[in-house]
């Protein structure tokens, strides 16, 4: 299996997000479904949904896997803020992405970065269910400003 994939990862922060679109998992569907069709438009794709509705503020997390591409997507509903990344071995366009991110959580602001690779995820379901739960628990405690600020 590899472990690191070479091609394009873009990764978005926002944060000042709509509280009631990260809450909704037909508003996290709607930018995976955009999503997936800006990195491979002919691909079915492979997802994994996790959702949160009782634990740490509630949100989803979401795993998809493409045959040349992957994204992952957090929200965090009490924090007003979500992580996502797109990785492609694909050609696409990266700004197309963060739009349609701000458009679907109405975002105050975004951060973002474009690398040349991406750690994989897994394709096995129950590996693939772990890494999401790893990569959500990293992501709140790097998001919650709480934590980080003492506080």
């Amino acid at each position: 299996m590899e472990i690191l994939g070479f091609g394009t990862r873009l990764i978005i922060d926002a944060i000042q997000a709509d509280q009631a679109s990260l809450a909704d998992v037909r508003v996290s569907r709607a930018f995976i479904n955009q999503a997936c069709t800006m990195l491979e438009p002919t691909t079915h794709p492979k997802v994994m949904l996790l959702e949160h509705p009782q634990k740490a503020g509630g949100g989803f997390s979401v795993g998809v896997l493409l045959a040349e591409s992957q994204i992952t997507l957090h929200t965090f509903p009490d924090l007003r803020k979500l992580t996502a990344s797109t990785f492609s071995r694909k050609s696409f366009h990266p700004p197309e992405v963060l739009r349609a991110l701000e458009r679907h959580f109405g975002s105050g602001r975004v951060e973002s970065e474009t690398l040349t690779y991406s750690r994989l995820l897994p394709r096995e379901i129950a590996a693939l269910e772990r890494a999401l739960r790893g990569e959500r628990m990293y992501a709140r405690l790097r998001l919650d400003e709480g934590l980080t600020n003492g506080g």
